[in-house]
């Protein structure tokens, strides 16, 4: 019987390209948006990178750009990269819009989106990025690893970074159950489920299950990653992080990892003006 599911799940993963799975995730993607995990997890996470004007900010696998439209106003320069051009597209729409809704024309220039392979170095220059995030991308890579470099590379020394990420052996039905008895008890689900609106939603979030479900299929084969607390926070460290903590979120399907890059260390720029000043003699 594990013999036949497993192969099943391979003849699901290969007909099934990762590529075209977030292509076609993308119509889906507004489910999130709505729901009480979600929203808890992504306002946790914002405010622990306590954003002012004055930064610079980079959503790493922004996808169709809902954060950095919910937060248009708050900086100075947000910057917006995902692989996927249908994501794109919808982020371009989406900002265009609130662009000229808004009276501050300015801002739309500092807001630039960026197609680009995540699995790859960045394009980005070093040492740039004051505050850095990215939600629910990081488990569906191949070189986590050098994600994790690239993000501490492009950070600013002192810059806070947060990611959400799926847990190991997460199950996303639990988080889409735990999702309609919290609107039971706040007494909206029936309300919105007589609607054509509400019903619509319920089918469309169901639809996204199917993609939650070929994820976990794709983790159990490899393909995908979903950490531990206690090695997405190894992985990290290793890379340069510091003050690195996590806690499950997410309906404890996802984990929130906050960590900083260590600020320029006093001494040795000192060391180093020393030696070039001695050098100049």
């Amino acid at each position: 019987m594990l013999l036949i599911k497993r192969i099943g799940f391979r003849a699901v993963a290969r007909f099934v390209p990762n590529r075209w799975l977030w292509e076609h995730y993308a119509p889906f993607v507004h489910v999130l948006r709505e729901s009480y995990n979600y929203n808890e997890a992504v306002n946790k996470l914002l405010d622990y990178l306590k954003p002012s004007h004055s930064d610079r900010v980079l959503d790493v696998g922004c996808g169709d750009g809902y954060s950095l439209e919910k937060y248009i106003n708050d900086y100075k320069m947000k910057v917006g990269v995902d692989f996927s051009s249908r994501m794109l597209k919808r982020a371009k729409s989406r900002l265009d819009s609130n662009a000229k809704m808004g009276s501050d024309t300015k801002m739309k220039s500092d807001i630039g989106l960026v197609n680009a392979d995540l699995n790859h170095n960045l394009p980005f220059c070093s040492s740039y990025f004051t505050k850095v995030y990215s939600v629910l991308v990081l488990g569906y890579l191949q070189k986590r690893r050098n994600f994790i470099t690239e993000i501490y590379r492009v950070s600013d020394h002192g810059a806070r970074v947060g990611v959400i990420t799926p847990v190991k052996n997460a199950r996303f039905l639990s988080v889409f159950i735990n999702e309609i008895r919290r609107r039971r008890r706040d007494n909206t689900f029936i309300k919105e489920l007589l609607t054509s609106k509400g019903a619509g939603r319920v089918l469309v979030g169901l639809s996204a299950l199917i993609f939650g479900k070929l994820a976990e299929i794709k983790n159990l084969l490899g393909e995908f990653h979903f950490y531990t607390e206690k090695t997405i926070r190894e992985d990290f460290e290793k890379a340069g992080f510091i003050n690195v903590r996590t806690e499950l979120t997410y309906g404890g399907s996802a984990i929130l990892l906050l960590a900083e890059k260590r600020t320029k260390d006093i001494t040795s720029i000192n060391s180093v003006m020393s030696e070039v000043l001695v050098r100049l003699q």
